[in-house]
This record gives structure tokens, C-alpha cells and sequence, in this order.
């Protein structure tokens, strides 16, 4: 890896793929998303996410990994609740865990309510690898800010990267000249094409991704997060689908002002009536 390139997959993430920068600005619908960069720009298409290289986690590439799960854990808010419910028993990854941490209590800063489920796993990873979610509801391993994990996984997924980008600028036939300007090659080729285009490109990019995203490639995942296994310094991550929802708790902080708002919120949908449990407790979670 080039000094340039583990510089920018290593700092604190900011805008590095100016898709477009030189070709005229058309409006473009924002939408939702887990990723802003600083100038509030947000990046939740899967074309986008495809174009840095990123790893699709989809379900049916994991397909011989899946497995039954019982009593795993998620959180989140009031609102999210209900959003959770919309999508029971669907194909849908979320994110859950079976061993919480003292990095969880970082996820409760807005979360109000402690969700038990049963379901079918696509991924174990050991420790938290911050999975993003593109605007279809596919988790992708990316370079941003991944948990507690940095530099260790930022080179599998630039490994990944630099074995199909290559594939994607042969097949499309884009210009690139220099490999440290593949993301940026594929994404000026890419931002403003028509939805048929894009289309065949995510087709393309799943295809040739379906051969490299298997069991070798998240054992490696789980080897560079193995030397957390065995400290209290990272819940675990599970992508878990297909879910039964089969417990639910609220989730009371310590900071008085958080904990009002949750009750507030949780009087408004008639929740009171549900359990507890304290945000310090949500740390020291283990399956059973």
C-alpha cells in the first residue's frame, strides 16, 4: 500500500472522491443517511459506496455462511422501534450483538430501548466493525470510521477494493491511468449516468463481489479483530435478518435528561408497561 493511500485510508475520514468535480452540477434528492461528510453531503446510494470499493454484506452473497441465532441483542430509539417492526421477517440485515462492552455505551447515546431477537446470521464479526447502510437497506464494510477497528481492516478493504475496481474499470471501459485514482476514475464515470446504466454496473459489481465476499474473506475480518476477543473493549457485530422480535426493554441512562426523554417518548407509544434496564447494564451483556 502507498504512503498516499494508507494516509487516506487511515485519517479521519473526509471527502476524497470528488465525483463529477470537473463536470457541470445537476440538483440531486438527499436522502437519509449514515454517512455525511463535512460539507453535509450525503452518501447512501449503493453506486457510491460501490465505486470506493466497499464491501457489500447482502445476505444472499453470505448465503453459506447463514445460521440460525437465538437471544441476540439490538438497540435503538423509540421511533426506530417501530421501524424495526416494519421490517420483522424480512431479508434485512441490522446490527446486533451477543457481547456488549464499554465501547456499547457509546451506541446508547441515543438508544432507548434494548430489543432480544431471534433470526438467521449472514456475518459474525468478533468485534464492532461499524457496518453502513446504503439507501436499499445493505450493510457495507467501508474505510469510515469502522468501531474500534482501523488500520487492520481499512487493508482488507483495500484489498478488496483494488481487486475489483480493476474488473469494474475493464468492464465499463473508463479511463484510468493511475491505480491510487481507481475510486475516483469510477466515480466521475459513474454519478451522473442513467438509471439503466447504474443498474448494470451494481449488477456487474455484485456479480464479481459474490466470489470474493465468503467465509475466507470474514475469517480474515475476525483475525484482525481477534486480540479484542478476549478484553472488555468491543461488543461483537452480528447482521442478522429473516427476525422475530421476542423481547423488548427500556433503556434507562444515567444522565437524568436522557432518561426523561425516553420515558416521554415511551409514554407517548404506551411503552411504560414494558421492563427496564439500566445503560450500565446493557455493557455487561453476555448470551447465555
Amino acid at each position: 500500500m502507498s504512503d498516499a493511500w494508507e494516509k487516506a485510508f487511515n485519517e479521519a475520514w473526509k471527502p476524497t472522491v470528488p465525483w463529477g468535480s470537473w463536470k457541470p452540477k445537476k440538483p440531486k434528492k438527499r436522502f437519509v443517511s449514515e454517512i455525511k461528510d463535512p460539507t453535509g453531503h450525503v452518501e447512501n446510494k449503493e453506486w457510491e459506496f460501490a465505486a470506493y470499493g466497499y464491501v457489500p454484506l447482502a445476505p444472499s452473497l453470505l448465503k453459506d455462511m447463514e445460521h440460525d441465532v437465538k437471544g441476540v441483542y439490538h438497540v435503538t430509539d423509540v421511533k426506530g422501534y417501530f421501524k424495526l417492526e416494519s421490517i420483522e421477517g424480512r431479508r434485512i440485515d441490522i446490527p446486533c450483538f451477543t457481547k456488549g462492552s464499554r465501547s456499547i455505551l457509546g451506541l446508547l447515546t441515543d438508544a432507548e430501548i434494548l430489543v432480544t431477537l431471534n433470526g438467521k446470521a449472514s456475518a459474525f464479526f468478533e468485534g464492532d466493525v461499524n457496518t453502513y447502510l446504503d439507501r436499499n437497506g445493505l450493510r457495507w464494510l467501508s474505510t469510515v470510521g469502522q468501531g474500534d477497528v482501523s488500520k487492520s481492516i481499512n487493508d482488507i478493504v483495500y484489498e478488496f477494493s483494488m481487486t475489483i475496481l480493476p474488473e469494474v474499470v475493464k468492464e465499463f471501459g473508463i479511463q484510468n491511468t493511475e491505480k491510487s485514482n481507481l475510486q475516483i476514475d469510477v466515480g466521475n464515470f459513474i454519478y451522473d449516468k442513467d438509471g439503466n446504466t447504474k443498474r448494470k454496473f451494481m449488477r456487474f459489481y455484485y456479480d464479481k463481489a459474490k466470489k470474493l465476499v465468503r467465509k475466507p474473506l470474514i475469517d480474515k475480518i475476525n483475525r484482525a479483530l481477534g486480540w479484542r476477543n478476549n478484553q472488555n473493549l468491543s461488543h461483537n457485530e452480528i447482521l442478522v435478518h429473516d427476525f422475530k422480535i421476542v423481547n423488548t426493554k427500556l433503556i434507562v441512562s444515567e444522565e437524568s435528561i436522557k432518561s426523561d426523554r425516553m420515558f416521554e417518548q415511551a409514554r407517548k407509544e404506551d411503552m411504560l408497561h414494558w421492563d427496564t434496564i439500566q445503560a450500565s447494564d446493557v455493557a455487561n451483556l453476555r448470551k447465555k
